[in-house]
């Protein structure tokens, strides 16, 4: 097995912990349907989960542990690292390690050193799928372009607006959560070529 596949499936597996073989297929299978519909297309979906599942696998190789305590969410090879880690040098290393993987062109560093209790993980975990559930149902924002993931309170999107209007309705949405204290976006509008202010 090549390491670009062992790299996928390891990344795979990681998405779909716990999950038997069948789960993982109809994961990858249900993966691949909704990248059709989305801006960067098949191709560029393909190629930011094997970005995904290359940095996981060097992290994992560097530290069994960071797969679980960090999150690489990539959209167009623009790869958004969060979770915690205390050192500020693992911090520093799972940056290089995320740089070093081909095709990544840019790496937004989100990383926080405050450790959160198991309230904090659960309120989290709600406040992004809450998220999305509100992009999902509103008829104006193409939800499929967004990556979500909130830490400590603090919740990050990575994606594409095909508007302005549009991004300032996802921006509006997360406010409106209940326990986000903070909103940070990296989400370009349009043919923009840099990340939206």
């Amino acid at each position: 097995m090549s390491s670009r596949l062992r790299a996928l499936c390891l990344g795979l597996s990681l998405a779909v912990a716990a999950c038997g073989p069948t789960d993982l297929a109809v994961t990858a299978g249900s993966r691949t349907a909704v990248a059709t519909q989305e801006e960067r297309g098949l191709g560029g979906a393909t190629t930011d989960l094997g970005i995904e599942a290359a940095i996981f696998d060097a992290w994992f190789r560097h530290d069994h542990t960071w797969p679980g305590a960090l999150t690489a969410d990539v959209y167009d090879g623009r790869v958004m690292v969060t979770g915690i880690l205390p050192d500020p040098d693992d911090r520093a290393e799972a940056l290089r390690l995320a740089w070093a993987v081909r095709d990544v062109e840019t790496v937004y560093n989100e990383i926080q050193d405050d450790p959160r209790g198991v309230l904090d993980t659960g309120r989290d975990k709600w406040i992004s799928a809450k998220l999305s559930a509100r992009l999902t149902f509103d008829a104006e924002v193409y939800s499929i372009n967004y990556r979500i993931t909130t830490v400590n309170g603090v919740v990050y999107i990575l994606g594409h607006a095909r508007s302005r209007t549009e991004r300032d309705r996802v921006i509006a949405h997360a406010r409106d959560i209940e326990h986000v204290r903070r909103v940070i976006l990296h989400v370009l509008i349009g043919a923009e070529t840099g990340p939206a202010s």
